[in-house]
C-alpha cells in the first residue's frame, strides 16, 4: 500500500486491515469489510492478480519501483530464476525443493 510504489491498481489490498503469521507457513488476512473475490483477487490468476511479496527482501526499500526483484523473481514453482538476459532469454533452472519433486529438464536453454 505504499503511495510510493507505482501499481496499477490497490484493489482488493485496500480491503486488509491487517495480516498474522502464526508459522512460517500461513498468513491470515483479515479484512476491513466482506470482500468477495478476495481469494481470486489476491492469490489466484483473476484480471489482475496481486502477489504476496517477500518481506524481508522488499521491507527496507522506500520503493519497489526499481529494485533487483523486479528482474530476478521467488518463486516456489518447479523452475528457480537463475537468469535474465534482456533481449534474448530468461534461464531458468530445477527447483530441487519443489513439492512435486525435482523437475525432468535440469535447466532452460
Amino acid at each position: 500500500m505504499n503511495p510510493r510504489n507505482n501499481v496499477v491498481s490497490r484493489r482488493g489490498y485496500d480491503q486488509v486491515a491487517s495480516v498474522d503469521t502464526p508459522d512460517p507457513f500461513t498468513a491470515v488476512f483479515h479484512m476491513k469489510r466482506f470482500f468477495a473475490p478476495a481469494i481470486d483477487t489476491l492469490f489466484a490468476e483473476s484480471d489482475s492478480p496481486f502477489r504476496v511479496l517477500p518481506r524481508h527482501l522488499l521491507a527496507n526499500y522506500p520503493d519497489l519501483n526499481q529494485v533487483a526483484f523486479n528482474s530476478a523473481p521467488v518463486g516456489t514453482g518447479p523452475y528457480r530464476f537463475v537468469q535474465w538476459l534482456r533481449g534474448d532469454r530468461i534461464v531458468l533452472a530445477a527447483n530441487p525443493a519443489y513439492f512435486r519433486g525435482v523437475p525432468k529438464l535440469p535447466r532452460s536453454f
